[in-house]
């Protein structure tokens, strides 16, 4: 019984930096669509895009890494550099087999090997946008191991099956090869001709050093199986260059209109035995052609004969191109004491979905040349006339065209079908479509389905907007680890109230004491008598009895209390700012304001700016107008109803603030000037109470740490005085009606582009355009105030044109004639 050729296929989406990847697993047989589909992930893993950007050095110090004379090879310090880029190379397979048996990318390999058996025929494809996946030693898997049927080979991102041209069979069966031997400069291709040459059933056409337009006119001319290259190549910015002749060199993107013709004319495979070709495979891929081999890394001219050797007597011999390329590459492992990791270097890339080549389909698949079906593929609009071509090439979306008259020379057994008249999906209904998905967007929407992904998109915008220069109206007085060290901790009242003093004596604005003193001294009593002074209070928590409240010093007026709560969202991320509540009379801490907007409410008092309340709950404060948050207000579903609530416009600390540690105060005789500061004394020693310690949307950056209560207290200080004295923007959600508007206009341009756009390459260059529109809009909103929908608007989007895309390949099948 034959073996089963089983297809299996990885797609991974993401980033080894931060996020990880999203791996969907496809398996199936071979050629027929997938039986089983199953998602999982795997974590970043920066190490591993290290030790391979190491072992990549390492390889490339090597004298020999390159197509050059076999008895040109000379390493310096030979023992060393080899050893060397062996070792990086055992470290790089650790490191790769380490991150593909993690925890949760297990269910996926234990349900592939449940469903390979051993003896099978397998194809695993790697598929992937990262520009690191297809560089990684995928070979040494030990899945590739248990599986000797088995090899490995990179996909494009993006895989589509593509019609095949008009063929028919040839007398006597040949396979046709237009071999390049390009700029011969220190390499010797003559072994590639003559290993080219020996192949059964093969026609040789050689173009040795030849020019640009000789190339074209080969490509253009006669129909091909196989593309061979040998000579100079490299990949730069990842675009891969090939040397045709000592004196050119150009990009496959040069060829572009040959290529396209000879894939349409039958080319199946094209074969670089040459330096570096990632970036050729980049080149090729919107040609779609099927498949092509190539080395991944600059490769010795003794390995690119012996791959070249080995491959070509598998191929030609019956084995499958997959499983010929494996036997190929493993057979270098022999030479890899002179020539480290050569069997890493051979790979085969497929850019379309095709089932994988062997010699016998190629020898018996000579291209005809059928003039309806060349003139089909350059141009959209021309009709099908050939019974076989109109059955394996789909209608194309277009108007009706009228059929073109069969040709006397076709055999009368030929049948000329008209062209369907093509129904347009009507544009009222593409309208529709994209108003039932804006309903549908903010249904889910106010579940709070969508929230925690809005609230991250929030912070992202948060973080990329430019930073801006503040009036420093504030200083802050940190008690830091060596304070605590030097004074105890809790910090002594007569530490306290000599810092009042010290500061006192500069005559600030107002002092915000961020430290909570049930009990005083009385110095310290008497310090937080002034009238500048603002004390600190907790607000108890009515449905969590571990947090009580904390009491504020006696014998203060509410005019010098302020609490301390905040509110955070379910993440932890601190977004918003809590100024005033009504209080509890029994709360230990009742009084009305925090303790931020009692310090900016004593600051702006001294410039004669009073808080106004207007209708609709609103705040005015100086040049700033605030706007409580709604239950329901931007992305949030149903927030805590503590008070009143704004969006917290956070700023660059050190742009609006200076900073001395406690011990820098009572010890240094200079002091800044204070007249015209607020100053906020906290602790910021990690021996602090932790939930002192806040999340802010800047946490999303690498190592990003908890921020300081005291330095929270001073964004907010900040966000009030800032908008009320410079007309800072204040930050806030569209209303209700404007998110709808807002989601029903993408939503609706979306249609309209799906709609109007027939090629689905300009459709999606029209959308990846609409959404870099929406995100730069959403970021110019976000610096000007207003915090736009971005990710439910995103979603209508997608999800409005891929329903359109729909409607309209239904309505195309519809069309379609029954030809049984």
């Amino acid at each position: 019984m034959a073996p089963i050729a089983k297809l299996v296929t990885f797609k991974f989406d993401g980033d080894f930096q931060r996020q990880g990847f999203r791996v969907t697993l496809e398996i199936g047989t071979d050629g027929d669509r997938p039986d089983l589909e199953l998602s999982g992930t795997l974590p970043p893993s920066p190490e591993l895009v290290q030790q391979l950007h190491r072992w990549q050095q390492h390889y490339r110090s090597l004298e020999g890494a390159t197509r050059i004379k076999p008895k040109a090879i000379v390493y310096q310090g030979s023992i060393h550099l080899v050893e060397a880029c062996q070792q990086a190379g055992i470290e790089l397979g650790d490191r790769l087999q380490q991150w593909l048996t993690a925890d949760s990318f297990r269910v996926l390999d234990l349900r592939l090997r449940e469903s390979l058996n051993r003896d099978d025929s397998i194809r695993i494809v790697i598929r992937s946008a990262d520009p690191h996946i297809p560089y990684l030693p995928w070979h040494l898997w030990d899945l590739i191991e248990r599986y000797p049927q088995a090899e490995v080979t990179l996909g494009a991102p993006t895989l589509e099956r593509i019609a095949q041209p008009c063929t028919s069979p040839s007398e006597p069966p040949i396979v046709r090869i237009l071999a390049i031997l390009g700029d011969s400069n220190g390499i010797d291709v003559e072994v590639d001709r003559h290993l080219l040459q020996a192949l059964p059933d093969a026609q040789v056409t050689f173009l040795v050093e030849p020019s640009r337009s000789v190339i074209n006119d080969h490509l253009w001319d006669q129909p091909w199986h196989i593309l061979f290259f040998a000579g100079h190549s490299h990949t730069q910015a990842e675009q891969g260059c090939i040397a045709i002749n000592p004196h050119d060199s150009l990009t496959l993107a040069e060829l572009k209109y040959g290529l396209r013709r000879a894939i349409a004319q039958g080319l199946q495979l094209a074969i670089f035995n040459s330096c570096d070709g990632m970036g050729l495979a980049r080149e090729l891929e919107p040609l779609r052609l099927p498949q092509l081999i190539l080395m991944r890394e600059p490769v010795p001219d003794r390995i690119a004969q012996a791959f070249l050797t080995q491959f070509l007597k598998a191929f030609s011999q019956g084995d499958s191109l997959y499983l010929a390329v494996r036997q190929a590459r493993e057979r270098l492992q022999g030479l890899e004491r002179e020539f480290p990791c050569a069997s890493w270097l051979p790979c085969l890339y497929h850019i379309s979905a095709e089932p994988p080549l062997d010699w016998q389909a190629l020898r018996h698949n000579s291209t005809l040349q059928c003039s309806s079906i060349v003139k089909q593929e350059d141009d959209p609009q021309a009709s099908i006339s050939h019974v076989g071509a109109f059955r394996e090439t789909p209608l194309r979306d277009s108007h009706t065209q009228p059929a073109t008259p069969q040709s006397p020379s076709q055999s009368s057994s030929s049948t000329t079908f008209p062209q369907p008249i093509a129904r347009q999906l009507p544009l009222w209904i593409a309208l529709i479509t994209s108003l039932v998905i804006t309903a549908g967007m903010m249904g889910v929407r106010s579940l709070g389905l969508l929230q925690r992904w809005e609230l991250s998109a929030f912070d992202q915008l948060m973080r990329s907007r430019p930073t801006e220069t503040l009036p420093k109206r504030l200083l802050i007085i940190e008690a830091t680890e060596f304070d605590v060290n030097t004074y105890g901790y809790p910090l002594p009242d007569e530490v306290l109230s000599e810092a009042i003093a010290r500061l006192q004596a500069q005559q600030p604005r107002v002092i915000g004491l961020d430290i909570f003193r049930s009990q005083t001294s009385a110095a310290l009593h008497q310090a937080l008598q002034q009238s500048n002074v603002v004390s600190l209070c907790s607000v108890r928590h009515s449905d969590n009895p571990d947090r009580p409240g904390i009491s504020p010093p006696p014998d203060l007026p509410e005019t010098q209390l302020g609490f301390s709560n905040v509110v955070s969202d379910p993440d932890g991320v601190l977004r918003r700012q809590l100024m005033f509540m009504q209080p509890d009379p029994a709360d230990p801490c009742a009084t009305r304001f925090s303790l931020n907007t009692i310090v900016a409410l004593h600051y702006l008092d001294q410039n004669g700016i009073e808080p106004q309340t207007l209708d609709n709950h609103q705040m005015q404060l100086g040049n700033a107008r605030f706007t409580p948050l709604e239950t329901q207000g931007g992305a949030y579903h149903r927030i805590d109803r503590w008070g009143f609530q704004v969006l917290l416009n956070y700023a660059e600390l050190d742009q609006f603030a200076d900073r001395l540690s406690l011990s820098q105060l009572l010890n240094d005789s200079s002091l800044p000037d204070l007249s015209d500061r607020a100053v906020l004394v906290g602790m910021t020693a990690p021996v602090t109470n932790p939930t002192d310690y806040f999340f802010t949307p800047d946490s999303g950056t690498w190592a990003a740490k908890p921020i300081a209560g005291v330095h929270i207290q001073a964004q907010m200080v900040n966000h009030l005085l800032a908008a009320a004295l410079d007309g800072r923007r204040i930050l806030n959600p569209l209303p209700e009606w404007g998110d709808r508007v807002w989601i029903a206009l993408w939503s609706a341009i979306a249609a309209g582009l799906t709609w109007k756009i027939r090629r689905n390459q300009i459709l999606g260059i029209a959308l990846s355009t609409a959404v870099v529109i929406l995100y730069s809009i959403a970021w110019g909103a976000l610096i000007a105030g207003w915090w736009l929908p971005l990710v439910p608007t995103g979603l209508a989007l997608i999800s409005s044109s891929g329903a359109v895309l729909l409607g309209r390949r239904y309505i195309a099948q519809s069309t379609r004639p029954n030809l049984d």
